[in-house]
Order: C-alpha cells, then sequence, then structure tokens
C-alpha cells in the first residue's frame, strides 16, 4: 500500500508540471501587456521597458518559465500586480477560511449522504429510497451558484437566521465564525452529499 501512495504522488509530479507549462503559456499569450495595465494606456515606452525588465518579460518565454519554476520550488510565488503585496502572504490569509470551508461542507456531505446512503440501502425501492434517489439528483443537477442564492434568499433575507455574507475568524469569534460557515458550507456539502 506504501508503495503503490508513494508511486502515485510521485506520479503528480510530471502532471503537475505539465499543467503549469500549459497555464503558463497560455498566459503569456493573452492579449495585452502587463506593463500597460500597471502604467496605463499614456505609460511612455521607458516606462513600458522598465516594468518589461524588472518583471523578466523581455527574457524568451522559455527563460522566464525557468526562472518561474525556480522561484515558485524555492517557495518564492513573486509579488501580485493588483496589491503589491507578496503572493505567499495572500495565500496564507486565505488558507485558513478555505480550510475551515473545506472541512465544513466534507461534515455536511457526510452528515447527509451517509443516512440516506445506508437507509436507501436497507430499504430499496421504497418511498424513501425515492425520496433519497430524488435528493441525489436534484443535489447534482442544481448548480451550486443557484443553490447558494436561494440559501441566501430563504435563511438570511426572509427568516433572517444567518448573514448573508462575510467571514470571521473562529479564534475571533466562534458562534459569529460559525455563523458565517453555515451557509457556504450547507451549499457545498448539498453537491458533496448527492
Amino acid at each position: 500500500m506504501q508503495r503503490y501512495i508513494l508511486r502515485r504522488l510521485l506520479q503528480t509530479i510530471p502532471v503537475l508540471l505539465l499543467c503549469s507549462v500549459v497555464v503558463f503559456a497560455v498566459l503569456r499569450m493573452v492579449p495585452g501587456d502587463p506593463a500597460l495595465v500597471m502604467l496605463g494606456l499614456e505609460a511612455t515606452p521607458e516606462a513600458v521597458a522598465q516594468i518589461h525588465k524588472e518583471m523578466g518579460l523581455d527574457k524568451p518565454i522559455v527563460v522566464q518559465y525557468g526562472i518561474w519554476l525556480g522561484h515558485v520550488v524555492r517557495g518564492d510565488f513573486g509579488v501580485s500586480w493588483s496589491s503589491k503585496q507578496p503572493v505567499a502572504q495572500l495565500i496564507k490569509r486565505r488558507f485558513e477560511a478555505t480550510l475551515l470551508l473545506t472541512l465544513g461542507a466534507t461534515v455536511v456531505g457526510v452528515v447527509i449522504a451517509l443516512p440516506l446512503g445506508i437507509l436507501s440501502g436497507v430499504r430499496p425501492r421504497s418511498p424513501f429510497d425515492a425520496l433519497a434517489t430524488s435528493f441525489s439528483l436534484l443535489g447534482v443537477a442544481l448548480p451550486g451558484f443557484w443553490l447558494g442564492l436561494m440559501l441566501i434568499l430563504g435563511l438570511s433575507v426572509q427568516l433572517g437566521w444567518l448573514p448573508p455574507s462575510g467571514y470571521v475568524p473562529l479564534d475571533e469569534s466562534l458562534g459569529d465564525g460559525l455563523k458565517h460557515l453555515i451557509l457556504p458550507a450547507l451549499t457545498l456539502g448539498v453537491g458533496l452529499a448527492a
């Protein structure tokens, strides 16, 4: 089993490498110049050339990719063009919320799916089985964004039970953090349960 897991982990390396090549190439083929986006349309050619040099855009694409890959391997993801902050810092800041939402959606999905699956298996072709099958089909067919909007309208706007948006870290306020987590976790969890 350990060999299988190790082999599968090693197989992810070429897949990630190929994905990074494709994404890097596609981003470089998108029309427009990042320097002009940063400086505006009235930028002087000298300022554009300076930005190209600072960002390494004056080098061939293969060299740009090699430099980028070298930085990524060392854990340096660069600086965001829009916020001017290190990308690793931006990822770290949002990692807690992403992990919390993933765990919340998984818990909701398991809490819904496990009993439905067991009861449907114990009582095949029963009215409960038909109801569970209908729920599964509906959960797969409904787009997550639509379900999320309907839950916001129902549970937040109409009933006022939950906040419609926002994020509160759990270490600031456990109660408020969980209230803000319920709607997005329920929205994602229904899809997982289905």
